[in-house]
Order: structure tokens, then sequence, then C-alpha cells
């Protein structure tokens, strides 16, 4: 009995988070109007002016009391419907502006058509519809307001908004231009959900579609994004170039005795490749990634070297960035090549080059063969100094387009018989 109850409890909140808005039409006093009523929320409009209304109340014992708000917030009209009830197929109520106590009788009638859901966002030129299929949101319709023509209907594929469909859209200029954009939500029950984003073209005068992203925040033409973890955070600077993300700014954290510090910065040139080194008349410099704290490093490989059960410790060291200079070179492979010295030098018990000097390097189709002195003139139990020196050197050279993948052996046209 008790698991027949919470079945029929959940359906019930089921029906009412997503299944039960209606539609009505008719009218408010003489003027025709268009209702979608969702539990104690709504979003009307009148057929003349099709700029649609947001309504927010309550629904208690069947007196469903209904208030519209300025751009102030303040209340400005109140709609009450007295012996309210979803399955009537006509209702009808009392519209009343709160400020000059003018009145109008409300009369509705269902459409029979409880699919179509009119947006509370709306623009200058046009009003929107999304269409619910199987509990998810599969098409958008865009209306021009003045004559209710469909001019462009989008398909696409989301989850009902957690706050009702009413609030399926959002309008604003993402991109900067003057003209008025829109977002689509993607994802239930979260305030952080990702969104599709929609581009008006003014020439061709239909929405494109851009890109998607989750938590985006826009300002004046910039956006910006956060993924704040437990130890780890991220913050991620844009700009919206031809309707899609171009990265400009980069920034990662770490927790860190009690506190966030940045431990790596980057940043992108104009098509938002990402800037690994650069150049004056005399230098090139380029940043290596090493332990945070490199004695707390050094004793947790030793751990983890002798007893493979304990966990390997890069899963949670804290790295932090580390400038390099060296003389002027515009070769990639050479700053790559010096990268991976620079990183094997970093951690090398001897405080310099020997047994870490990078001996063999070659690119070849993304892979870096890379052998230091250790590799090739080795003493007994420098097994593991490999072991420790080889995820620094991973770690740093990884960053370049050129790599995809380290190997710390000759390359397969320079390997010895």
């Amino acid at each position: 009995m008790r698991k027949l109850y919470f079945i029929i409890l959940f359906n019930c909140f089921y029906c009412a988070s997503i299944s039960c808005q209606n539609n009505y039409t008719g009218h408010v006093g003489k003027s025709q109007v268009e209702f979608l009523i969702d539990d104690n929320k709504a979003v009307y409009k009148y057929d003349k002016y099709d700029t649609p209304i947001l309504l927010k109340g309550d629904n208690n014992d069947n007196r469903l009391s209904l208030f519209e708000f300025n751009k102030k917030n303040d209340t400005i009209a109140s709609l009450i419907f007295k012996n309210y009830n979803t399955n009537n197929e006509k209702i009808v109520g009392v519209w009343n502006d709160l400020r000059t106590n003018k009145m109008h009788k409300i009369k509705l009638n269902k459409t029979g058509n409880d699919t179509l859901f009119l947006q509370k966002s709306n623009t200058k030129d046009h009003y929107f519809k999304v269409k619910k299929t199987d509990n998810l949101i599969t098409d958008l319709m865009v209306y021009s307001k003045g004559n209710d023509q469909l001019i462009q209907d989008i398909t696409t594929s989301c989850e009902i908004y957690w706050d009702g469909p009413i609030f399926q859209l959002e309008i604003s200029d993402y991109n900067n231009d003057g003209n008025s954009d829109f977002s689509l939500h993607q994802t239930l029950y979260t305030k952080s959900e990702g969104r599709d984003y929609y581009f008006y073209n003014p020439n061709s005068k239909i929405y494109e579609y851009g890109f998607e992203g989750a938590g985006l925040e826009f300002s004046n033409g910039h956006v910006f994004q956060s993924d704040i973890g437990y130890e780890y955070s991220y913050a991620t600077n844009f700009i919206v170039v031809d309707n899609e993300l171009v990265t400009t700014h980069s920034t990662e954290l770490a927790l860190m005795d009690g506190g966030w510090d940045i431990v790596a910065e980057y940043s992108y040139d104009e098509k938002g490749n990402k800037i690994l080194f650069y150049s004056n008349e005399d230098s090139t410099h380029f940043n290596i990634y090493i332990p945070y704290n490199l004695e707390k490093y050094d004793s947790s490989m030793n751990a983890f070297l002798n007893n493979k059960e304990l966990g390997n410790p890069l899963w949670d060291m804290a790295f932090i960035q580390k400038n390099i200079s060296i003389p002027f070179t515009n070769d990639t492979s050479a700053v790559i090549k010096a990268c991976a010295n620079a990183a094997a030098a970093s951690i090398s018990p001897f405080g310099n080059d020997v047994f870490s000097k990078v001996t063999y390097f070659k690119i070849h189709n993304k892979t870096a063969y890379v052998l230091l002195d250790a590799h090739q003139e080795g003493w007994a139990g420098s097994w593991a100094f490999k072991e420790k020196i080889e995820p620094i050197i991973e770690r740093s050279i990884n960053k370049f387009n050129q790599i995809n993948n380290v190997v710390f052996d000759y390359a397969p046209m320079d390997k010895k018989n």
C-alpha cells in the first residue's frame, strides 16, 4: 500500500510540473486574448498587440489569483478566476486595473491544443511559442507581431524548463550587435542549465544557431564562464565572433594552504588558439608546470612507487606555472624541446641538468619522442627518478597543439636493431 501511495503521489507531481498546462482563447472585456495557464502562473497576450504578459499568483481552493507587474515589479493588475478548475472547458474571471480600479470580465475557452506554449519573452518584432512532443520541447516557432505570421520553425530537442515551459526562452543581445537574440533552455531542474544560443541575422531576418554553453554570463560583448570544483576551479573569458565563442583568456585555480591560488593563466589569439610562447628581440618565453610542493610530490611518488595500491598522487597533486626564458627562437620544435628540458631540470634531485638533460628529441605524427641522460646513461635505481620526472615533462609539453602523445623512446625510424 505504501508503494502504491508513492506512485500516485509521484504521478500527481509529474502532472502538475510538466503536463497540466492549458491553452485558452477568449476576451478581456472586448479585446481578444490568448492565454496559457500553468498552475499558479500564466502568460497572455492581446491579439491587437501580440506582446506576451507574465502573470504570477496562487491557486487555492479553486480560486486562481493572478497578478500583473510593471518593470519596477509593482503590481498593476489582478486577474481573479473563482471556481477555477483545469477540467472546465470554459472559465470566467475579472480583470482589475489596480491603479484605476477599472474592471473587465474575462471569458476564456479551452483550445484543446496543449502542446504549444506561448513564451513570456519577446522582442520588438517577434513573439515565440514552443511545441512539446512526448515531454520534450521539439520545435520553436517565431511569429511576427501584428499579423501572427509564422516566419520560422526551428527544430530542437530539449527538456522542459524546471520552472515551467513558459520560461523556455530568454532574450538578450548576446553578440552586442544591437539586435535581440535568444537562448533556449536545455536542462531540467537546475539554474545553471545549458542553453542553445541563436542570433538574429538582420539581412536574412531569421535566427541562426550559434553555439551551446552552460553557465555563460554575458556583459557588453564579453562572455564569462566559471567552473568551481572541490580542489580546482576554472574561469574563462570569451568574445562572440561570427556567432561563435572565441576564448580570450583562461585561469586555473587550486585550493592550496586554505585558499584559492592561481596556478595557471593562458592568453589566446584572435582565432581562440592558446598562445603557448612569445618572443621579444632577444629571448623567448614559455611556461612549464611543476608540483606546487616539490617535497610532497617527491615523498608521495616514493610511497606510490613502493606501493601502487596507494593511488597515483598525480591525480590530486596541485601544479603551478613557472615561466622560463631561453635565447630567441621562432622554431616551435625547439621551444617544445626546451620546455621538456626545463621541466625535467625543475625537479632533478641533483640541482642541475645531470641525468635530466634531453639527449634525444623528435616529433613524428604528433607524438613527441624524448630521451634523457637518465634513459641512456642511467644508474642503479634510476627507474624511480624516471617515474617521477616523465609525468612533469608530459604535462608541460602536451599543451602544444603539435603534441598528442609523449613517448620516452626513440622514434620508430631511429630505433636501433
